[in-house]
């Protein structure tokens, strides 16, 4: 049987809170309607996280906040190796990068067959040099569902 895992990447802080907001609706998507055989959804705080759940997955999607020159709010798509991917900004960079962590995981054998990464463009008040907000921009909440309804599309 096929394994899927999704992950959210993110912190609770302000927009960066996108990636685990997809994981939490997912979650309780799967928990209203029964979870689809073979899936996992987890939160992670830092894209290294993900080197230690990649036993036996075929296809990861992950979902996190970036900044890229779109308009807050905007759902991007990318297929596994993208070189957008690298030019995206994300709150989570400050260890290592998603397409780092990817690259290590295909140095050590482990990354899954297909990878497809949803970013969520932020506001871009992260990015001021302030104290992050703890809540997340309104744009934020509509481009949350728009993703979740992604993937559950892509998915079934």
């Amino acid at each position: 049987m096929s394994r899927t895992l999704v992950v959210g990447v993110g912190s609770p802080q302000g927009d960066d809170q996108a990636g685990w907001l997809v994981a939490d609706r997912l979650t309780a998507h799967h928990t209203d309607t029964g979870s689809p055989p073979g899936w996992t959804v987890r939160r992670a705080r830092i894209p290294l996280d993900l080197l230690d759940w990649l036993d036996g997955v075929d296809r990861l999607v992950l979902c996190d906040a970036c900044e890229t020159l779109g308009e807050p709010g905007q759902l991007h798509c990318w297929t596994w190796p993208d070189p957008a991917i690298a030019a995206c900004r994300s709150l989570t960079s400050h260890d290592f990068g998603l397409s780092s962590v990817l690259q290590m995981a295909g140095a050590l054998g482990r990354l899954p067959r297909q990878v497809t990464i949803w970013g969520i463009e932020m506001t871009g008040a992260e990015m001021n040099g302030s104290e992050l907000p703890h809540e997340p921009a309104p744009e934020l909440h509509a481009a949350v569902a728009r993703a979740v309804a992604e993937i559950l599309a892509v998915l079934k």
